[in-house]
């Protein structure tokens, strides 16, 4: 019986708050919730692809507005990527945002249907659609507010 009381000292426990699995606010779960699936993609592949979007300078629309019209604004970008997503890509690519800087967005790539296929020849026309995607559509919702073009940046590894 000591011996099984010795050994659960060798643990500690800890309350985890939802936030870091899944984010209320924009419908989207975090890298450590999808952490198994991006992993048997790593398995299957021995790589990961995946596509990384930031929109720069979104931190102006909290500072000058207040954090209701930035969440509000960050959950209407994070619908324009979602839908980008679902048309764009297919059911098994995973979509995240990320755990500590929620206006970055990540979509970790499947296994392509061809084994011969290798996913890093087609990212940048992979980034390209999204970006073309989202452009116009990032354009008219943050235009009228902050009076300037805010790009958005898409990176691929």
């Amino acid at each position: 019986m000591m011996d099984k009381q010795a050994d659960q000292k060798k643990y500690i426990t800890a309350q985890i708050h939802e936030g870091f699995y899944f984010n209320n606010k924009l419908k989207l779960t975090t890298i450590i919730k999808e952490y198994e699936k991006i992993e048997q993609i790593f398995n299957k592949l021995h790589y990961i692809s995946c596509i990384t979007i930031q929109v720069n300078h979104l931190q102006k629309v909290e500072n000058i507005y207040g954090t209701i019209t930035y969440s509000d604004i960050l959950g209407r970008i994070a619908s324009m990527l979602k839908a980008i997503k679902n048309s764009e890509f297919r059911k098994e690519d995973i979509f995240i945002v990320d755990i500590f800087d929620v206006d970055s967005f990540v979509i970790f790539l499947s296994s392509p249907r061809n084994s011969d296929t290798r996913l890093l020849d087609h990212l940048e026309n992979i980034s390209e659609r999204i970006w073309i995607g989202i452009e116009e559509e990032l354009f008219k919702l943050l235009y009228p507010i902050l009076k300037e073009n805010i790009k958005v940046s898409i990176g691929y590894n």
